[in-house]
């Protein structure tokens, strides 16, 4: 007999079914609340074992529903049962085909999540605490977006204030930054002193810039734009949070590919041979996949990333087929950005992209395309532990 616990999560309880069956038979299901302290969580582990000792195996499942679930993990992680993590979608559904009545309660939540696990956990992932590393690509992610938000904050300020400056260099490089930060407008720029406008403009490294600081000064007296204290000091808001947002990414940059190089040390290296693959859009793939083991094959990790086709069709009917997009939104970003990559930097991914191009597909759904055969060639690599091998270059007629 095997056993199953469902576990629905609240803010400051959790409510556990033990359930109790063989293959054709629910023999026992017991539900219990234990409140989410050390105290509950005792009592919790004094029922769990105690509800384990006479089984063959004992699972346990929960729904992912966002922080109040963080905690109760980290604990249930130390546990030695397989852990499920499941989609509430999955839940939602399972419920509706158990009973046409709305009835929800934490209890029977609880039974629900056990009986969904009982039917269905050959087809699930067991949770590995690893995937929490997800959490730091997806807010490497989001620091990204809100610097892509405040450099056009910061153009659309210098259009205004100096708009010649953007045509003759870098507007993002550090000393530009730093220019702008102290002398925020073409005005304060051909008023300034030569010999601080020439400390600020000589950086301790890097290339060398392209205009002198004559030629910058003469820029700035010819400029057609205006003098706008309000937007000057508003352009200088901006490069000050612009500048923290980009240490704070680098910082994070640095974890993430500390973390990755501890926990898929061989992956990363797999996939950073590949033409393309940058560190850091390599180590966000892997944190998105986590093991890759998880996956039985690639069908799988392609439906996993929401890149598998919804077929739609009822007797001569037949709809067209779209993307299911029930995977991780996430995953499927950073393998766009990837496709974007290697139909430019290798041979294989390039052939295959001219060729449904040819077809009259489109760019992006060319794209698509390509992201899932990039996905399922990577599954190979990974879980055979072989190197990427390129197209040969044709021999010249």
């Amino acid at each position: 007999m095997k056993g199953w616990v469902g576990i629905d999560v609240a803010k400051d309880t959790i409510t556990v079914t033990f359930l109790a069956a063989d293959a054709d038979t629910e023999h026992t299901a017991q539900t219990d609340t234990f409140s989410l302290t050390q105290e509950g969580w005792e009592d919790f582990h004094r029922h769990l074992h105690a509800f384990a000792h006479t089984l063959q195996t004992v699972a346990i499942g929960l729904e992912s529903s966002g922080p109040y679930t963080v905690l109760l993990l980290a604990h249930l992680v130390t546990l030695p049962y397989p852990l499920y993590l499941i989609n509430p979608t999955l839940i939602q559904c399972f419920r509706q085909a158990q009973s046409l009545r709305p009835a929800k309660t934490d209890p029977i939540d609880a039974l629900i999540i056990a009986r969904f696990l009982r039917q269905t956990h050959t087809t699930l992932t067991p949770f590995s605490e690893t995937e929490d590393l997800h959490l730091l690509t997806r807010e490497y992610e989001s620091l990204s977006q809100q610097i892509a938000a405040f450099k056009t904050s910061i153009r659309q300020q210098v259009h205004i204030l100096f708009p010649e400056l953007p045509q003759h260099i870098n507007l993002f490089a550090q000393r530009t930054l730093h220019l702008l930060l102290a002398f925020p407008s073409a005005q304060s720029v051909a008023q300034a002193d030569s010999d601080t406008l020439h400390t600020l403009w000589q950086a301790p490294r890097g290339r060398k810039p392209r205009l002198t600081i004559t030629q910058l000064q003469h820029l700035a007296r010819t400029s057609f734009g205006v003098h706008y204290p309000t937007r000057e000091h508003l352009l200088q808001s901006l490069i000050r949070r612009l500048l923290f947002l980009e240490a704070e990414r680098k910082r994070l940059e640095q974890a993430i590919l500390a973390y990755i190089q501890r926990l898929h040390q061989d992956a990363f290296r797999q996939l950073q041979q590949i033409p393309g693959m940058g560190p850091i859009t390599t180590a966000t793939l892997l944190a998105e996949i986590g093991d890759i083991s998880r996956f039985p094959s690639a069908k799988h990790l392609v439906a996993y990333a929401g890149l598998d086709p919804s077929v739609h069709q009822s007797g001569r009917y037949r709809g067209r087929s779209r993307l299911s997009k029930r995977g991780s939104p996430h995953l499927r970003r950073i393998l766009f950005l990837i496709a974007q990559h290697l139909v430019r930097t290798t041979r294989r991914f390039a052939t295959a992209y001219h060729h449904y191009r040819q077809k009259g597909r489109s760019y992006k759904e060319t794209l698509v395309i390509v992201a899932r055969k990039i996905l399922v060639v990577f599954y190979a690599l990974l879980s055979r532990s072989v190197p990427f091998k390129d197209l040969p270059i044709p021999e010249s007629p």
